[in-house]
């Protein structure tokens, strides 16, 4: 820290400091079903995101593998493996990895768990992974915390992920760099039986700058023979979200506030269903 001035100094320190509070809090049974740490409100009401908790618990049941790319401190994965679903996970950040796996291990679900301590991309490499927590990005404009960075390893999806014959359910939340992963997942995408996607896709960085590949993810995705659905947290609805729309909001012309996203194929009538 010695390149820091005093003010980042304080910030890493702090920094540092919750991280080793996050690390040793006790685990509890969490209203979903599995041992858990986390903040009261967590622990109390489930999740952060209920609505779209709901949605990825349905369509657990209805696929046989759970991809959580970006996995932070476990939940998704936790959730996944107490419905008995195989799990693969994706996580860069140090201290986030440990949180998992303690909550991996407080579950005893290494049987059904398989963990890829990287992040990633459109290509195999290193690369800087800015900030932490559940904000930490490899865009360096995404992440205002210049002083806290690490280098970490890179995988494509297409590299460590098989499908084969397993109907699955990819959860994609890496704080802008969605694009990125997406274009190391050609072979998935094209798979044969093609999997579920639920994505985070930011429309704007931390200093609230655009995400310049927004529309570029719905523009992928569509490529692939995808529909979008909008999850509406605050109304507890799936909505429509065409390319088009996301071109519309590129341009300042159609304002959202969802940034979480269902994409199934067009044919399939899951978003209907659930």
């Amino acid at each position: 820290m010695f390149g820091l001035n005093l003010k980042d100094r304080l910030r890493s320190l702090n920094r540092q400091r919750l991280y080793a509070r996050d690390l040793n809090k006790p685990c509890f049974s969490h209203p979903d079903g599995f041992i858990f740490s986390g903040g009261d409100k967590v622990m109390a009401k489930g999740a952060h995101e209920p609505f779209q908790s709901d949605l990825v618990r349905k369509i657990l049941k209805e696929v046989q593998l759970f991809a959580n790319i970006g996995a932070h401190h476990g939940y998704y994965s936790c959730l996944a493996l107490s419905l008995n679903t195989d799990t693969v996970a994706y996580e860069p950040e140090k201290t986030n990895i440990l949180i998992l796996e303690k909550h991996i291990n407080a579950n005893d679900f290494n049987n059904q768990f398989t963990l890829h301590p990287c992040a990633v991309g459109s290509q195999s490499g290193e690369l800087i992974l800015y900030g932490g927590g559940d904000t930490g990005s490899l865009l360096s404009n995404f992440n205002s915390i210049k002083y806290q960075q690490q280098t970490v390893a890179v995988v494509t999806l297409d590299d460590t992920l098989s499908l084969g014959e397993k109907k699955a359910l990819c959860l994609i939340d890496v704080e802008g760099f969605e694009h990125e992963v997406l274009k190391g997942a050609s072979r998935i995408l094209s798979n044969k039986i093609k999997p579920y996607w639920i994505m985070e896709v930011l429309r704007t960085n931390m200093q609230g700058d655009f995400n310049t590949e927004f529309e570029n993810v719905f523009g992928l995705m569509q490529s692939h023979g995808y529909c979008a659905w909008a999850i509406d947290e605050s109304a507890n609805q799936l909505v429509p979200f065409t390319y088009d729309a996301a071109l519309k909001v590129k341009n300042g012309e159609l304002k959202t506030n969802v940034s979480n996203f269902l994409f199934t194929e067009c044919d399939d009538d899951l978003a209907q269903r659930l």
